[in-house]
């Protein structure tokens, strides 16, 4: 089955700003770069706080096991 959206709660900025990171796939000479330059350590910090509940919530979605 195919669904249209998945529905995260999430920080919309946030997510944002995530989709914002060069990944190695996208841009690999741009590693965790964003458009301005490196994040700030305020800004990896809310990345990584996020970053669990963002992959439960997608894996949950998904319907994976754990």
């Amino acid at each position: 089955m195919i669904r249209p959206k998945v529905l995260l709660d999430a920080d919309v900025v946030l997510m944002e700003k995530m989709d914002k990171l060069c990944i190695d796939a996208r841009q690999p000479g741009a590693l965790g770069l964003l458009p301005d330059g490196k994040p700030t350590r305020a800004d990896a910090r809310e990345f990584k706080a996020c970053a669990p509940s963002i992959y439960g919530q997608t894996k949950h979605a998904l319907n994976l096991s754990q």
